[in-house]
């Protein structure tokens, strides 16, 4: 059993996601995943190693914080400061996980991507 306090639906919905933007970037500098907490998801950067071999683990960066409310069964957003702490994502805090993902994905204020 899991400790997550969202689905496994959920999770793999995320995880297409990433995928899918992953597919738009050039695989061998720059690749879109997710690390895995019991209430949150981040989604972030992969870059490979600067120096080192290929069997060197890339660098993650989280951008966005998706965390689940489960007392009113909606998603938080959060974006990452330059500290790599997170702040509500002010534009469009909760909401379904569809549209919070369009929101990362669409960087209408240029806090996720730049």
């Amino acid at each position: 059993m899991s400790d997550r306090h969202f689905s496994e639906t959920d999770l793999a919905r995320i995880r297409r996601w990433c995928t899918a933007q992953s597919a738009k970037l050039p695989a061998d500098q720059l690749r879109i995943t997710c690390s895995i907490g019991a209430r949150a998801v981040d989604i972030g950067e992969e870059r490979p190693p600067w120096e080192g071999s290929a069997s060197d683990p890339w660098t993650f960066m989280a951008v966005a914080r998706l965390t689940y409310v489960k007392s009113r069964g909606e998603w938080s957003l959060g974006v990452s400061d330059s500290n790599g702490d997170f702040r509500r994502y002010t534009p469009l805090p909760t909401g379904s996980l569809t549209s919070l993902l369009n929101e990362i994905d669409a960087d209408p204020m240029c806090a996720f991507w730049g």
